[in-house]
C-alpha cells in the first residue's frame, strides 16, 4: 500500500489532480474483482452497479477536466 501512495504522490508532480485522482477509482474496482474471485466473496448487482458507476465517474472526469498545456518538469517542481 505505501508503494502505491508513494505513486500516488509522485503521480501528481506529472500530471493534473483530475487526471490523477479518478485512478483511485481503480482500487476499488481491482479490491471488487480480487474479493470476488480469490476470496469467493458474492459479487451482488449493487456491487457491480458500483464498479459500473465509478468507471462512469472516472471517465466523465477525464473527458470532462479542462485541458493543461503547462508541461511539469522536476526542474518546474523544485523552483515551486
Amino acid at each position: 500500500m505505501a508503494f502505491g501512495e508513494t505513486g500516488n504522490f509522485l503521480a501528481y508532480a506529472y500530471a493534473p489532480a483530475t487526471i490523477v485522482a479518478p485512478l483511485g477509482a481503480t482500487a476499488v474496482i481491482s479490491n471488487t474483482l480480487l474479493a470476488h474471485y480469490v476470496l469467493r466473496e458474492a459479487l451482488l448487482w449493487k456491487n457491480l452497479m458500483g464498479v459500473g458507476l465509478a468507471i462512469v465517474g472516472a471517465v466523465f472526469i477525464v473527458l470532462f477536466a479542462p485541458s493543461s498545456d503547462r508541461e511539469l518538469t522536476m526542474d518546474v517542481s523544485i523552483a515551486c
